[in-house]
């Protein structure tokens, strides 16, 4: 028997740089290697992925040198898959308990457990 579940989300990928140039680039690097391996995710369950979004860019301030945070969001579609074994019948026994003939109707009344 085979069961299966198919889930969607949306996936967030951050990519930080300490310049546009540099967020630019990596974001611009990572869309390309996310495209290259499209046949990968394929083979691992992944129904559907496609590019979804682009966010607005964060500067972030909470380390000693601000950072750009700039965040892509994917659209993924997944099937889960479970097989379950089900063995064949290999043998089937049929034990008759007693076998019963009514008098008054001459039928057979065969009574197992």
């Amino acid at each position: 028997m085979t069961y299966g579940q198919l889930k969607e989300a949306t996936v967030q990928f951050d990519c930080f740089a300490e310049t546009n140039f540099e967020a630019e680039r990596l974001v611009n690097f990572f869309m390309d290697t996310m495209e290259d391996h499209i046949p990968t995710y394929k083979k691992y369950g992944v129904v559907e992925m496609h590019f979804w979004r682009r966010l607005r860019d964060e500067y972030i301030t909470q380390f000693r040198n601000g950072i750009i945070a700039r965040s892509v969001q994917y659209y993924v579609r997944t099937e889960d898959v479970t097989y379950e074994h089900v063995p064949l019948i290999q043998r089937v026994d049929i034990a008759l308990q007693r076998l019963v003939v009514s008098p008054e109707s001459q039928l057979t009344v065969f009574d197992a457990e």
